[in-house]
């Protein structure tokens, strides 16, 4: 445990102490505001106005009749589970293909420069890989708590077009927002995982980078095939596409929290998405660990499916 722990420091120190990583931290918050805050300032334009209606009786009187946007509040309602669902969506998508990646680039560099002979003579494999996955992850953490307090304070001193207060608070007061903030941690967590411990893997049975490609196409598409799936039921979140999709493991991550802001999950569905995913887990580390333990020291040698699968049955 105790390597394990000093595994997790080195990664997490190398990381945020990179220039590349300080100068990403600082910027994309202000990307971010940007992107948010287009889309709510058109959503607030449309939602202000004001409909006229024409009456005309039988007498042939016309009359002009002005009425308020009365489902306004409901539209804000469906608005803000529709962007607080997004938001939480791509969150995930973004971390899972950002920093799983960054663990197969880490793995793959200490291959290719010897530097894990030397490290694995004192620490066990499944240890390696564990530390890198978790230090990864806390870097991750790190950046997103970062940006959120960059955005809060940016919030705060620039005028962003943003929903009325007053009828927001309606809306998001109808929301379980303990239930949401709960799930999306498992969820995040879980997905990152789950992936990250496959993208491990692939860097332990690849000699460069380039290697790569040819095992990254069928970890890559579920996630891709997921955030597809969020967009398309962001507008049927009910729907038999989003059920199958909330409870496959590799895509219900991101699907699954687009529903849940929607409240239309039952609790049962809820308990076998989050079953499902913390099993497909404790599948994948183990899977990823025979691969890691035989990979991480092959070298020189182009590895096939069938070569891992080989690597998978040794005892």
């Amino acid at each position: 445990m105790t390597k394990t722990l000093i595994i997790i420091q080195r990664e997490y120190l190398t990381r945020v102490r990179k220039k590349s990583f300080v100068i990403m931290t600082l910027l994309t918050p202000l990307l971010m505001i940007a992107l948010i805050g287009m889309p709510v300032w058109l959503s607030e334009a449309n939602s202000a106005e004001t409909k006229e209606i024409i009456v005309i009786d039988q007498t042939g009187k016309q009359e002009s009749v002005f009425l308020p946007n009365e489902t306004h509040q409901e539209e804000t309602s469906v608005e803000s589970a529709l962007i607080i669902g997004m938001a939480t969506a791509v969150l995930i998508y973004f971390f899972i293909l950002v920093y799983g990646a960054m663990v197969l680039r880490g793995v793959v560099e200490e291959k290719s420069n010897r530097i894990v002979e030397i490290v694995i003579s004192s620490v066990h494999p499944f240890e390696l890989m564990v530390g890198k996955i978790v230090g990864i992850a806390l870097v991750g953490l790190t950046q997103f708590s970062i940006w959120a307090v960059i955005a809060a304070i940016l919030t705060n001193f620039m005028e962003i077009p943003t929903i009325p207060v007053q009828s927001v608070i309606p809306a998001l007061s109808a929301m379980n927002l303990v239930e949401i903030a709960f799930f999306f941690i498992v969820y995040f967590l879980g997905g990152y995982l789950l992936y990250a411990s496959l993208f491990a893997a692939i860097g332990a049975a690849s000699n460069s980078e380039t290697d790569t490609q040819q095992f990254m196409l069928p970890i890559i598409l579920p996630v891709i095939f997921a955030m597809l799936v969020a967009v398309n039921s962001a507008s049927n979140p009910d729907g038999q596409l989003a059920f199958w999709t909330s409870l496959i493991p590799f895509t219900s991550p991101i699907v699954m929290m687009i529903r849940i802001p929607a409240g239309n999950v039952p609790a049962w569905e809820l308990i076998l998405s989050v079953s499902l995913l913390l099993l497909s887990f404790a599948g994948t580390t183990w899977l990823a660990a025979k691969i890691y333990r035989t990979g991480i020291l092959m070298y020189g040698k182009k590895v096939t499916y069938r070569e891992i699968w080989k690597w998978i049955k040794y005892k």
